[in-house]
């Protein structure tokens, strides 16, 4: 068994982690990253949404995650959950119309190194589900890189980017807002829902995720993430 002094070695050392957080940080890089030929029925899942104060990574912050688990098949609610993130910004009115979030809920939110390792320990080993991924990509690579002066590496499967392919490989035409996460839900038969809460939209996107592996004509323990797509991204 490798000793927890060695593993530590393998990386390199990040100023200001405890040792714990050092080798979850070790496990994490360390992990094969899933190829298209693997199995999705031999990886866990894992849903997540952000809410963000707008959409420019430079200049915008994260306010919520959502993180919704997926095992065999198996939409994980009891093990949900939803993280409230303290912003150094002050809210617009616009951000609270949308998000519902006040400042004082903010303030009472766990810190941005906190939310990222609680991200990283969620996520660990598990390919994330994600509607339009590079929002949820661009913001906690910014994160990770503010706090561990890297990025993370990642695989992700994406519901927007699956819908998308098919609609080109069917050669329909893809109108305006379309692929919207309502109106794929809507298309796929799925029950309306209240948008723009982090938890409830990454519900929302497991439950999309499991609707399109359904529609594949294919038998569920024969899917491979090539059938509905995968992004890797190394560090």
């Amino acid at each position: 068994m490798i000793s927890l002094f060695n593993r530590l070695k393998k990386q390199e050392i990040i100023p200001g982690l405890t040792t714990d957080e050092q080798a979850l940080i070790n496990d994490y890089f360390e992990e094969h990253r899933p190829v298209k030929q693997n199995l999705i029925k031999d990886t866990q899942l894992i849903a997540i949404d952000f809410e963000t104060t707008g959409l420019d990574p430079s200049k915008d912050e994260i306010i919520s995650m959502g993180f919704c688990p997926i095992y065999n098949g198996v939409i994980r609610l009891a093990d949900c959950l939803h993280i409230v993130l303290k912003t150094e910004n002050t809210l617009t009115s616009e951000n609270v119309a949308i998000h519902g979030l006040m400042d004082d809920a903010l303030e009472q939110g766990v810190s941005q190194k906190q939310a990222l390792f609680k991200f990283i320990e969620l996520t660990q080993s598990k390919v994330i589900v994600a509607h339009f991924h590079n929002i949820e990509k661009d913001f906690i690579q910014k994160l990770a890189k503010q706090i561990l002066g890297k990025p993370l590496p990642l695989s992700f499967i994406d519901s927007f980017e699956f819908a998308k392919r098919r609609m080109q490989k069917k050669q329909q035409i893809i109108k305006p807002n379309s692929l919207r996460l309502f109106n794929l839900r809507k298309y796929h038969g799925l029950p309306n829902y209240k948008a723009h809460n982090a938890l409830e939209d990454a519900i929302s996107t497991a439950e999309l995720h499991m609707s399109q592996t359904a529609s594949l004509d294919l038998e569920a323990d024969k899917i491979r993430f090539k059938d509905i797509g995968l992004f890797n991204y190394k560090s």
